[in-house]
């Protein structure tokens, strides 16, 4: 196709040159039989220009389409993330007086997007029986870095199932997260969470705490204690605020260790 409409271009070129010669013969020699001639010559000549002219047209916007097309397919790709880019790996603790042992998870997100969702645990014996369950909560994973979380569970434990449930969304600088959890760790039904806020003002800590509050219910765990530190701190040592979450008796309180004020949270 991208070369058949230039051969009828050049085509009725030769057309209209052999018709404007004619044309010279006839004036030159005054022969009635050249009128026939030119006259062919010049019809077929438009129908081969005309015909070039829409071919030419039609491939231009073909590529163009084409080339379209391919931009969208590329920039996409650019995109998709699934769960395979997702990566769990535990490992166990010897067990100690009481007959448990801890768990220790690193889930590691691999793909170029923020990944927001929970982590089906079925903890299972050695004859691969359930001995537990738990749903891990992955608040705001950032590319190409990891959450850990360290559970306690019973020392029969030699296996852990697990599966991904969530979404994943475009990074951007105007995102409506406000936290992400770094670390989470599970025992005696009870939990204790560092958590990196975006702000640490009062208004957008009440919010968090909010929000962790209906998340980890009493069909969760009997309580909680939440730690609010920076990027760079290494601990909950570290940490300017905590909120501390009783599901018995429906106590929540969010202290702020730089005025030493605590505040009942709703």
């Amino acid at each position: 196709m991208n070369s058949f409409f230039i051969v009828l271009y050049i085509l009725g070129l030769l057309g209209i040159s052999s018709s404007i010669v004619i044309l010279g013969l006839k004036i030159h020699k005054k022969r009635k039989i050249y009128n026939s001639i030119t006259l062919i010559l010049i019809a077929v000549s438009f129908v081969l220009l005309s015909s070039g002219t829409i071919l030419g047209l039609i491939n231009l916007k073909n590529n163009s389409f084409n080339s379209v097309n391919k931009t969208k397919i590329n920039t996409s790709e650019l995109s998709i993330a699934s769960y395979k880019d997702l990566s769990f790996i535990y490992r166990f603790s010897n067990p100690n007086l009481s007959n448990n042992k801890n768990a220790y998870i690193s889930i590691d997100n691999n793909s170029s997007l923020q990944f927001t969702g929970i982590v089906h645990l079925k903890f299972l014996g050695h004859n691969n029986s359930t001995v537990s369950t738990l749903n891990l909560t992955v608040k705001n994973l950032m590319p190409n870095t990891s959450t850990k979380s360290n559970i306690q569970i019973d020392k029969s434990v030699s296996n852990i199932e697990y599966s991904f449930n969530g979404k994943f969304e475009t990074v951007s600088s105007n995102s409506e997260s406000s936290y992400k959890i770094k670390t989470l760790a599970y025992g005696g039904n009870y939990l204790r969470i560092e958590v990196i806020a975006n702000s640490s003002d009062r208004d957008t800590l009440n919010n968090i705490c909010r929000e962790l509050k209906e998340t980890y219910t009493y069909k969760y765990c009997k309580g909680f204690l939440v730690y609010f530190i920076d990027n760079k701190s290494n601990s909950f040592n570290d940490a300017y605020a905590d909120f501390f979450g009783d599901n018995e008796k429906n106590l929540y309180t969010l202290t702020l260790f730089e005025n030493n004020k605590r505040y009942k949270v709703d």
